[in-house]
């Protein structure tokens, strides 16, 4: 199980981050390692506060925040 749990931490996948700011097609979110500036031209409108599916650098969705909150906190879990 131990093996599984680390080899899943260096897969790449998409994690929720919360909008801090908007500047044109960039944001800067948070991340559970801190602030990260990223490419956010996929997504339609975004303002703070908002949560996104982050791809890496690359925001690939737009989530409710009840979504958001519940898949970090199951994420932190792992």
């Amino acid at each position: 199980m131990h093996h599984m749990l680390s080899t899943l931490n260096k897969m790449p996948y998409a994690k929720p981050v919360k909008v801090i700011s908007v500047d044109g097609k960039k944001a800067l979110v948070q991340t559970e390692h801190g602030k990260k500036r990223i490419d956010a031209s996929l997504i339609g409108n975004i303002s703070p506060g908002d949560y996104l599916l982050l791809h890496d650098s690359l925001a690939v969705n737009k989530l409710e925040k009840d979504d958001a909150l519940e898949t970090m906190e199951k994420l932190g879990s792992l």
